[in-house]
């Protein structure tokens, strides 16, 4: 059996691709060659489109990681168990856990000081429904055991479905943003 792909020059000037498969058979003693030919032109079209479609996934997904990666925010993706999947540098300078220390983990317990966890659960629990993004103002604690006062928007990542495959957050560290504003209270109340 032989199989091969080729074009044709047409009349007006354009190609026609085409594959071609032959196989010799006998019958009766007699030896035949069966040569079939078929238009390849939509499945060409179609295999352009679909490389044109990768190589725009593609960058796209590398534009994508790059926002991750250079975010000012730490950001951290879970899968919808809240199981730590990913961590941009930013979250790793800001807690101190590497991405491979966090892999697998869950994240209430990564980000949050125990007495934290209950009240954050449940409100994160709104988002295995898709509702949010939700902002949450809370301690929490570095790697080194640190409070930090923070931001954090939590939001549901969605699936092409719409079903929730993850969720993402983005914490914002207001530590310092808090000591002044207290500090300001405490002069405030002095006067």
């Amino acid at each position: 059996r032989l199989r091969f792909e080729s074009a044709y020059l047409r009349k007006d000037g354009t190609l026609l691709p085409f594959e071609a498969s032959a196989r010799c058979f006998e019958v009766r003693g007699q030896r035949y060659v069966q040569s079939v030919a078929r238009d390849v032109t939509e499945r060409r079209t179609q295999e352009q489109r679909l490389a044109e479609l990768s190589r725009d996934r593609d960058r796209a997904l590398h534009q994508l990681r790059l926002q991750f990666d250079n975010l000012s925010q730490g950001c951290i993706i879970t899968t919808p168990d809240l199981a730590v999947l990913r961590v941009n540098p930013a979250f790793e300078r800001m807690f101190g856990w590497s991405a491979a220390d966090l892999a697998g983990r869950e994240l209430l317990e990564v980000l949050l000081p125990a007495a934290a966890r209950p009240y954050v659960g449940v409100r994160l629990a709104r988002l295995r429904n898709g509702d949010g993004p939700i902002v949450e103002e809370h301690p929490a604690v570095t790697a080194s055991g640190k409070r930090l006062s923070c931001r954090i928007t939590y939001s549901p990542l969605l699936d092409g479905d719409g079903r929730v495959a993850g969720l993402m957050a983005l914490c914002e560290d207001v530590t310092e943003q808090r000591v002044m504003q207290r500090a300001l209270q405490e002069r405030t109340a002095m006067l």
